[in-house]
């Protein structure tokens, strides 16, 4: 599951010259990339810097860009609005005090370095190497220096520890709702920058570790987006029926996950 108005890195065609188009009075910029030979249709994307590319098939000429571009116009402007009212995170210095997200809150980091404050945590509140205590809206985090190097790291570990954990909670809750699942699908997680989620063709899920910063809500229809992929690897319509019946309010929850991206993403 790709960003859906957030673009990836391409492999496709270098870029070339940006190319304007009048759309109802409002000039849209883009640039025109060549995909792979396998690609069969063309594709628009919005990146997080505002910037439109299209992806045009190779046997196509340039002139479908933009008829591509002119077709989804409005689409498009509404995509460059949203980036605009997005808001832009602020920079991280993994400084105690400072504020992270967890499950779409913000979370005052607390660091215990280790040989200060040796008792601070019982053996039953340690999680790895940190705990998150929900009265206080804490992540106390155990480091040995207080370096924001070493806590970026030791803040990264505890992210893929506790969605690792909620992962497999969210699974066990979801999947005996779902009548034609007959097992919990393999899924594994890792840190994307450019996707949400994917499913293989043999059905293992990757998840990306940053959904942890996200409400679960959130975490929960990217989980759903890929189980849908195990009836219909594809994104036809039949898919989107699968995903409808799993997540009525599907598309709600994406647009909440777009507003939330840049700061999820940080």
């Amino acid at each position: 599951m790709r960003f859906s108005c957030f673009a990836q890195k391409s492999s496709e065609g270098p870029e070339e010259g940006v190319e304007h188009l009048l759309w109802n009075g409002q000039s849209i910029a883009f640039t025109i990339r060549r995909g792979s030979l396998r690609r069969k249709r063309t594709l628009i994307r919005v990146t997080r810097a505002g910037k439109v590319e299209v992806i045009l098939p190779p046997f196509l000429l340039r002139k479908e860009a933009f008829a591509a571009i002119q077709s989804r116009g409005g689409w498009i402007l509404d995509r460059l609005r949203e980036i605009q009212s997005c808001p832009q995170p602020s920079p991280l210095y993994y400084t105690d005090g400072e504020e992270h997200l967890f499950l779409g809150t913000y979370c005052r980091l607390q660091l215990v370095v280790c040989g200060v404050k040796k008792n601070f945590l019982s053996s039953d509140e340690k999680i790895g190497q940190s705990v998150v205590t929900g009265r206080s809206q804490l992540i106390q985090l155990r480091v040995d220096s207080d370096d924001p190097e070493t806590v970026h790291k030791q803040l990264f570990l505890w992210y893929k520890t506790q969605i690792q954990k909620h992962i497999a909670y969210r699974l066990a809750a979801l999947c005996p709702r779902i009548p034609w699942l007959t097992a919990v699908p393999t899924w594994r997680v890792r840190t994307m920058r450019r996707r949400w989620g994917s499913c293989t063709g043999s059905g293992v899920i990757t998840l990306n570790t940053h959904l942890i910063k996200a409400p679960p809500q959130c975490l929960d229809y990217v989980l759903l987006h890929e189980i849908a992929h195990l009836q219909e690897h594809n994104h036809s319509q039949r898919y989107y029926a699968v995903l409808e019946r799993l997540l009525p309010n599907w598309k709600a929850v994406r647009r909440e996950l777009e507003a939330w991206s840049p700061l999820v993403l940080n």
